[in-house]
């Protein structure tokens, strides 16, 4: 898969740039950019174009893009600059599309992505109390993406992402501020950079939307590995072959072997990093490996960790209740260890074939923290079957 993006040098657009040269089924990421980009992002999947004049494109730029797959438009600013946040992404949606039509891959529908924001207001006769002239320039921008993702509906599946707040690595006072506010006011900046890369690759039946937390199920991610084949999850991310083969490398090439007939366990060590990290926990079993929980199935947890929706405290003390309005803080790092096993329901059949692993389930592990879900994924075999 080809992707075009732009703003990589930007706070948001660099991230996404960091998940698109992560992600296995990205093949080529070209960088539409008015200077070269920093000497550190480096990549054989990575290319860049610079362009000088974002609000015209000459057949000699459009016969170098036309192949992509995909574009994601991440360039903008906060204030109400007219021809970056209005003319130039118009401009290239319309010459890239016109151009396509006319061309070899006109039978390919384009996917487009829109990085905005949450309060955008189309309205323009609308009082606002604040910041009023940038939120109506940037949702009359919104508003005429849209209706161009009408135009060329046949041709293009558009989207608008609109996160709240984004903070970046280590900003832990906008995330405190973002908690206090409510959910879905801050997003990490990796993880709203996952979910756009997991966009661009997966799309979405719903082609306008505004919910930058809720990414449950829109994959399983890796951000390191630890013991027992578990991968750390981050939601919205795609767990990759190579995270298997690395986690091999460091617990051994044979994967946990389990029963089919019903007497069959996964047994583990549950690490809690922070306060909002706890139990109870739920797990989930996808027999083909792919990655994706939304048709899984559902498995026992026969000795469970510790918790009260996802929250303990210090010293493993578990809260029987919270304050229903209060200032919420971040979570108190709590570093605790609790055992935990899962039963692996009768006639499972693992059909995943991962990291050239035959007959590979994964089973996920999580709590549904509304600021998480935290956990893992554990793959295993059935022996029976492989």
């Amino acid at each position: 898969m080809k992707v075009l993006i732009t703003g990589a040098t930007g706070t948001i657009g660099s991230a996404i740039l960091r998940h698109c040269l992560q992600n296995p089924s990205i093949t080529s990421v070209v960088a539409l950019s008015r200077r070269p980009l920093p000497q550190d992002i480096t990549s054989s999947k990575l290319s860049t174009i610079i362009v000088s004049d974002f609000a015209n494109y000459d057949a000699s730029l459009l016969s170098q893009i036309l192949s992509a797959d995909a574009a994601i438009w991440a360039m903008g600013t906060t204030d109400a600059n007219r021809e970056v946040n209005v003319v130039y992404p118009h401009a290239f949606f319309t010459a890239f599309l016109d151009a396509r039509k006319d061309s070899q891959y006109r039978s390919q529908r384009f996917r487009y992505i829109r990085v905005n924001g949450a309060f955008t207001e189309s309205d323009q006769n609308r009082p606002l109390w604040f910041y009023s002239e940038p939120r109506k320039l940037h949702g009359m921008s919104e508003a005429r993406t849209l209706e161009l993702g009408e135009q060329y509906h046949d041709v293009c599946q558009t989207f608008v992402v609109k996160p709240g707040g984004v903070a970046t690595q280590g900003a832990w006072a906008m995330e405190c501020v973002g908690k206090m506010l409510g959910d879905g006011m801050v997003i990490g900046q990796e993880t709203l950079g996952a979910f756009v890369a997991d966009l661009v690759v997966h799309g979405e039946e719903e082609e306008v939307f505004s919910r930058p937390l809720q990414l449950i199920l829109n994959g399983l991610g890796s951000v390191g590995v630890i013991k027992a084949n578990v991968t750390v999850v981050e939601s919205g991310t795609e767990l990759k072959p190579s995270d298997l083969e690395d986690t091999l490398e460091l617990s051994g090439d044979e994967l946990p072997q389990v029963s089919a007939d019903g007497s069959g366990t996964l047994s583990g060590t549950y690490h809690i990093v922070a306060g909002d990290g706890a139990g109870p926990i739920y797990a989930v079993i996808y027999t083909t490996a792919s990655g994706k929980f939304s048709e899984g199935i559902e498995a026992e947890v026969t000795q469970n960790v510790p918790g009260n929706r996802g929250r303990i405290r210090a010293g493993g003390y578990v809260p029987y209740s919270f304050p229903k309005r209060s200032l919420r803080r971040c979570a108190p790092v709590v570093n605790l260890d609790y055992p935990f096993t899962v039963a692996v329901p009768k006639d499972i059949d693992c059909k995943g074939r991962v990291a050239g692993k035959m007959g590979v389930c994964f089973i996920k592990i999580s709590n549904l923290n509304h600021n998480g879900p935290f956990g893992g994924t554990i793959a295993f075999q059935i022996p029976d079957r492989v």
